[in-house]
């Protein structure tokens, strides 16, 4: 199964406020080939908090590709720190939050 394609994320800065972040997910359903099972759907969301916590701590740019004031410009997605740091932590929070809040 390939994984859903990424979320389209949509940051606003004020007049939301300084202590304020918003986050538009976009969660596929599934393609035109396959139709995705609620609980592999639920990753997304999951792998996204991890993105929702690194702009809030400010360790990720929401402009650029910056990570912790390094510039990842040209590196492969999948190879950035912030996408690395989502992947191996979204099993934990899917877990957690889905599996054992149901």
């Amino acid at each position: 199964m390939q994984p859903p394609p990424l979320p389209n994320i949509a940051l606003s800065s004020p007049p939301l406020g300084r202590h304020q972040i918003h986050l538009d997910i976009e969660l596929a359903r599934g393609t035109s080939e396959e139709k995705f099972d609620l609980d592999y759907i639920m990753l997304n969301p999951a792998h996204e908090l991890i993105h929702a916590k690194q702009f809030l701590l400010g360790q990720l740019s929401p402009t650029n590709f910056k990570w912790k004031t390094k510039d990842y410009d040209g590196v492969p997605y999948s190879r950035t720190p912030w996408e690395r740091e989502a992947y191996r932590k979204e099993d934990w929070v899917y877990e957690t939050f889905w599996v054992s809040g149901t």
